[in-house]
């Protein structure tokens, strides 16, 4: 097992990686408050993907998180935890009746996945949103659970969504949505949880989405959503953009959207585009630190931050500190956005969780005032660990994968940082 690093030993080898910015720092300084919402290292589970929402209430501030129990790669029994006192304390996680798989035929399920929240203030609801996907226990090792999604079943994923009921603690049946736009070119539309969307002044929805294709690549892009009563409208559906590109994220600032993206083309790269309208994107580049140089990471997302009147964004990235965790997914960074670049301003990084042999890379930030913002992250303990032998607990054959590992564990953490200026 490999030596993990303090925090002293972690600031002082990241600074002296870093490479100097000849921008100013204008933005004030952070303060990041850690703190483990549920047990799972010590419980023997794992907590992953989550998605969060702070639902104003006429009793107070509730926060939603959804997150998954992992039982498979990526699959898992979906489930929420609430806090009515701003994350002192927690309910006891929980199935939603109205989400639970759906049987098929041999032993395939159909669920939703790793729904996002987003709450909507001009309606004042708090809409879920993601696709369905299907699910199989394909039983190939017997030393751990190893659920599967079911490739063949691809064409067939759907939108869904659903309302969170504050006064029940529970979310409506979800209802599956199609983008024909989409449909009509043969392909599928995909849409992902954890990415950020954009409410609009007259309450409509800018949502980002993929179009996934039966080569298995995809493209990126934004439909703009009217909500009509319970059910979701679509409205305008942009063009795509990028190939071999995923779950991207959107934000508005400074009168301008960006988008930032995951990308599977294995370029050790990020990228980012631009919008006036949130529809159109232009200026797709990787991304880029303000000296130039590109920031080297692997195919992992990326979410925007908002405090005080700065653009923040979170990530992962290949660094000496990611002590053998797949495809770089921690330590967690986040960093200052220069908006002229767009470009990360590398003076500015800071590590929003250290790593502690578990990749974080799927996670979500909830604006909690315009000062306060909260990132959650899931654990998964996924690593390459020099010696590590075929009789030691967790051992794997990761095989051909670009980002080795030779242990794979469904056991970590639910992590909340509270960012302050």
């Amino acid at each position: 097992m490999p030596t993990l690093r303090n925090s002293s030993e972690v600031t002082a080898i990241h600074q002296m990686n870093s490479t100097p910015s000849t921008k100013a720092q204008s933005a004030p300084p952070l303060t990041i408050q850690r703190q483990v919402v549920l047990n799972g290292r010590r419980n023997n589970q794992c907590w992953f993907s989550p998605a969060t929402a702070a639902v104003p209430t006429a009793s107070g501030m509730q926060i939603v998180i959804n997150v998954h129990q992992l039982t498979g790669n990526d699959c898992g029994p979906m489930h929420t935890i609430v806090s009515r006192d701003m994350g002192r304390s927690w309910c006891p996680p929980f199935e939603s009746q109205n989400q639970l798989k759906i049987p098929l035929e041999d032993d395939i399920f159909e669920s939703v996945h790793t729904p996002g929240l987003m709450h909507l203030r001009k309606s004042g609801r708090t809409l879920a949103f993601s696709s369905t996907v299907f699910t199989r226990d394909r039983n190939i090792n017997p030393l751990f659970k190893t659920e599967w999604f079911v490739s063949e079943k691809a064409a067939q994923i759907a939108g869904a969504f659903a309302w969170w009921d504050p006064n029940q603690g529970d979310f409506t049946p979800s209802r599956k949505f199609d983008v024909p736009q989409i449909r009509a070119r043969g392909n599928s539309p995909l849409i992902f949880g954890l990415n950020q969307c954009c409410e609009l002044a007259d309450g409509s929805i800018l949502m980002p989405l993929g179009e996934y294709r039966p080569d298995k690549t995809a493209s990126v892009g934004t439909m703009r959503l009217s909500i009509d009563g319970d059910e979701l409208t679509i409205d305008h559906v942009g063009p795509m953009i990028g190939d071999k590109f995923y779950e991207p994220s959107i934000v508005e600032y400074g009168g301008r959207y960006y988008m930032t993206i995951r990308s599977e083309r294995r370029d050790g790269r990020m990228y980012r585009a631009v919008s006036r309208d949130g529809l159109e994107w232009t200026n797709l580049d990787v991304w880029s630190w303000d000296d130039g140089s590109p920031v080297q990471t692997a195919n992992t997302q990326q979410h925007w931050m908002k405090l005080g009147d700065a653009l923040y964004l979170v990530y992962t990235r290949k660094s000496e500190l990611n002590n053998g965790v797949y495809r770089f997914r921690a330590p967690l960074f986040m960093a200052r956005v220069d908006p002229a670049g767009p470009c990360l301003i590398r003076e500015s990084e800071q590590i929003v969780f250290e790593e502690k042999g578990a990749r974080m890379g799927n996670f979500s930030i909830c604006r909690i005032s315009e000062n306060e913002s909260w990132i959650v992250t899931g654990e998964w303990l996924q690593q390459m660990i020099p010696g590590y032998r075929p009789d030691q607990v967790g051992f794997t054959d990761s095989g051909d994968d670009p980002s080795p590992y030779n242990r794979l564990v469904y056991r970590g953490d639910l992590l909340l940082a509270r960012i302050r200026i």
